[in-house]
């Protein structure tokens, strides 16, 4: 099950996210939650807005959605 924190995945393809207002604070526990079962994968992803897949928005980061979109098909395919 994808763990998502405040920022998208971290990944041979991302740079290391950059720290917004709460990450710093948010990111132990989203790694706590991630390493507490097998199932679960913490995604960290480059920047700091929430709204990065919404093409409609200035936030928008067309890399970061392609890596989101990536890692959500590989999640449902595995549960299929």
């Amino acid at each position: 099950m994808p763990v998502p924190a405040p920022q998208p995945r971290r990944s041979p393809d991302c740079e290391p996210a950059e720290a917004d207002e709460y990450f710093e604070e948010d990111l132990p526990s989203a790694r706590e939650l991630a390493s507490s079962t097998p199932h679960a994968e913490l995604f960290v992803y480059p920047g700091d807005q929430h709204l990065f897949a919404d093409s409609s928005l200035p936030a928008h980061d067309a890399e970061a959605a392609g890596t989101l979109l990536d890692c959500v098909r590989a999640f449902l395919a595995s549960v299929r």
